[in-house]
């Protein structure tokens, strides 16, 4: 492996592990910080589509761990980038269609209208962090994903067109 495919191996690991930690902080917020007194069905929405989201950070960030290698040692290529980029895909739908579809984004808006400072600041917090999430998915992790993908077609070029003779 070349020293920019391991470079950019890296940006894959080190987005990956923002990622994470900018959801586990909405999954703070969407399960330990609930407004009290407030038992309505969007709360319940809300935490269950954050503790999704988290499983598949979590499971794209584990993904990039070093798998055992023929040799004995330990390695991270691209099966294990191809795994992470399925949680993140899946991590993308979930935000997508569970925790930013605008009639969620509404509904947190009315919520906090209706219940009060707490659940107020409670949405507000909410929506930043899902916000957050999406701008670190599309501006981090998926140019970092595609710079990886990136790098390893340019040796396999390389590669194939040295095979040729050419």
């Amino acid at each position: 492996m070349t020293v920019t495919v391991r470079s950019a191996l890296g940006e894959v690991q080190a987005s990956a592990r923002r990622l994470r930690d900018l959801v586990r902080e909405l999954v703070l917020t969407a399960v330990e910080d609930q407004p009290r007194n407030c038992e309505v069905h969007l709360v319940t929405v809300v935490h269950d589509a954050a503790l999704d989201a988290a499983a598949e950070a979590e499971q794209a960030d584990a993904a990039l761990g070093p798998e055992p290698a023929a040799n004995g040692g330990r390695r991270t290529g691209a099966p294990q980038v191809a795994r992470c980029q399925h949680h993140v895909t899946s991590l993308g739908e979930v935000l997508v269609r569970e925790l930013a579809a605008p009639e969620l984004l509404n509904d947190l808006t009315a919520l906090g209208r209706e219940r009060g400072r707490e659940a107020s600041s409670w949405a507000a917090e909410i929506m930043r962090c899902v916000q957050a999430c999406q701008v670190a998915l599309w501006t981090d992790v998926q140019p970092a994903l595609l710079a990886y993908w990136r790098e390893l077609a340019d040796i396999t070029d390389r590669n194939c067109m040295s095979g040729d003779g050419r």
